[in-house]
């Protein structure tokens, strides 16, 4: 995958926070091209980013750049606040398939309170789409004919096992679930809401190795299959040990960060407590399903604290970090403090507050903070009175 595909799959992972309102969208696809109906008046045409063979992407926030509507398109894209009422009806050809951030019933796709949609269409040739429904929710899985990495059967097979373990701690995030299975290096991440991407390459490009060491601290491998069985030595089934780790950790996104729960940020790295939360619970359920915690999560936690935090030039801090020095290291701040360092502190902040206080919290925090946006502060209004050993803790890992 070439750099401008990677950038690409980064931004429409972002978010963007439309005015709160009620929208209505008529789409139709012709080519890479669609013609949208805004609001039963207003026509325009929007060429459609094919992000890879097959497989076309239209975002929110490209119609709101298309428009003109300056209050919604100059949001930071990764500001994924205030949901508003959207309804949309697709047309799209024959020889392909709708996949969004909306659940369907039957041909009609029902209207939801989003904060950023996404529409994808996949050309039926190259293309597969698997679907099944458990616990109240429709799950989806849009992957290639050619070359899959996830198999229907392994990733349904996780879904049954990872979705309970989320319901049962939080309740249900979504009553529609979308999962893409796209050429990247490893992991995932959010492309709209509720549609997830999963990353898996055998053929990575140059570079890759580089970056994998910065946020890491693994060694060259020439593809994702790989390095998880470079890193995954206690498994006897070291893939489907990291597809299960990584389905957890994308679907915990929904709970924090880019579902019931959302922040006001001005960069990727803000959203630390939210993607550090997601990691707790991610690698607690992970452990329980197969006795290991992920390993990826595990080492970038480890790579920040061996290795990143000893840093002498580099800013520590999780809040108001002075970024100039991380290009020196090539590390990405999002990766490295955003998901390991927040990880750690979050660990570090339940042992110190004690697991059942901590974990009460965050019901809480999900259950009355659906218009929050200010994260970890919001969060410790649940805590309680800040207690000077929380405040300790602070400095003593440098969070502010």
């Amino acid at each position: 995958m070439n750099k401008s595909v990677i950038f690409l799959i980064f931004y429409l992972g972002s978010a963007f926070s439309p005015a709160q309102g009620k929208s209505t969208y008529r789409l139709s696809f012709q080519g890479n091209k669609v013609q949208v109906q805004v609001n039963a008046s207003k026509r325009i045409e929007i060429g459609v980013p094919e992000i890879t063979k097959g497989l076309y992407l239209l975002t929110a926030q490209s119609i709101a750049e298309k428009i003109g509507d300056k209050a919604k398109s100059l949001k930071h894209p990764f500001d994924f606040t205030d949901p508003e009422e959207t309804q949309i009806d697709v047309s799209s050809p024959s020889t392909h398939f709708i996949f969004s951030s909306f659940k369907k019933l039957g041909p009609t796709i029902l209207p939801k309170r989003v904060s950023q949609f996404v529409i994808g269409i996949a050309d039926k040739r190259i293309w597969n789409l698997h679907e099944f429904s458990f616990e109240g929710t429709t799950f989806q899985l849009v992957g290639p004919k050619l070359s899959p990495q996830i198999t229907p059967s392994a990733w349904e097979a996780s879904m049954r096992k990872v979705w309970p373990k989320f319901f049962e701690r939080f309740g249900s995030a979504t009553d529609h679930l979308v999962f893409v299975d796209l050429k990247g290096p490893i992991s995932g991440g959010p492309l709209g809401e509720n549609v997830l991407a999963f990353f898996a390459d055998e053929n990575l490009p140059q570079g890759v190795s580089e970056e994998m060491e910065a946020n890491l601290g693994w060694g060259p491998q020439r593809s994702t299959r790989a390095y998880v069985k470079a890193q995954y030595p206690k498994s006897q089934d070291q893939w489907g040990e990291y597809l299960l780790g990584t389905f957890s950790h994308e679907i915990s996104h929904l709970y924090f960060g880019f579902g019931i729960t959302r922040e006001r940020v001005s960069t990727a790295d803000e959203l630390w407590f939210s993607l550090g939360l997601g990691m707790l619970y991610d690698m607690e359920i992970t452990r329980e399903l197969t006795g290991h915690e992920p390993q990826l999560l595990l080492d970038v936690m480890k790579h920040w604290e061996e290795k990143i935090s000893r840093l002498k030039d580099v800013d520590q801090r999780l809040i108001g970090p002075d970024r100039a020095a991380d290009q020196n290291h090539k590390f990405d701040r999002k990766k490295v403090f955003g998901h390991g360092k927040a990880a750690y502190y979050l660990k570090e902040l339940r042992s110190l507050i004690g697991r059942e206080k901590f974990d009460a919290a965050v019901i809480q925090y999900l259950r009355s903070c659906g218009n929050c946006d200010r994260g970890y502060e919001d969060f410790k209004k649940f805590l309680g009175p800040e207690t000077a050993a929380l405040k300790k803790l602070e400095t003593k890992l440098q969070i502010r």
